[in-house]
C-alpha cells in the first residue's frame, strides 16, 4: 500500500486539499500527517473530510501534548467522521521536547509510551480504563 504524507505543517485546512484529492483519486491509499504545531492534526483532517471520506493516519502525535483520554476521544471522533479508518501513532518526542513541555523528560520513554498506548487502546475498546502507572 502507498500513502501520501503531507510534507509540511499545514497552516490552513485548505493547504491539504491537493493531497487529500490524490487519495480520493486513487493515487494513494491514505493521507498521513505528523504532529501539527500550527493546526491540530485531528482538526485539519476533520476539515479535509468535509469533501468526503478519506482514510487517514497520524504519525506521530506527541504524547506530552495530549492526555490519553483526549487522544482516544480525538481518534474516535475522527474515525466516526471518515468511516474509512484512522491510524493514530503516538510517541514521546525527544528529551528536550519532553523537558520543555513536562518540566522533565520521561524517566523511561518506552515504558511511558507503552502505558499511554495501552490506556488509549483500552479506552477505544472498552470506553473506560482503570490505570495505575507512572
Amino acid at each position: 500500500r502507498l500513502s501520501t504524507l503531507i510534507p509540511f505543517v499545514a497552516a490552513r485546512p485548505g493547504d491539504t486539499t491537493a493531497f487529500a484529492d490524490q487519495v480520493r483519486d486513487g493515487v494513494s491509499d491514505a493521507l498521513w500527517q505528523g504532529q501539527g504545531m500550527l493546526l491540530d492534526t485531528y482538526q485539519m483532517f476533520a476539515a479535509a473530510l468535509t469533501a468526503g471520506p478519506l482514510p487517514v493516519g497520524i504519525g506521530v502525535g506527541l504524547m506530552p501534548l495530549r492526555h490519553p483520554v483526549e487522544a482516544a476521544i480525538q481518534a474516535r471522533s475522527l474515525a466516526a467522521q471518515t468511516e474509512l479508518g484512522v491510524v493514530a501513532g503516538f510517541g514521546p518526542g525527544g528529551a528536550d521536547f519532553q523537558r520543555a513541555v513536562l518540566g522533565a523528560p520521561y524517566e523511561r520513554p518506552l515504558a511511558a509510551a507503552r502505558e499511554y498506548v495501552d490506556v488509549v487502546r483500552t479506552l477505544l475498546a472498552e470506553g473506560a480504563v482503570e490505570h495505575d502507572g507512572a
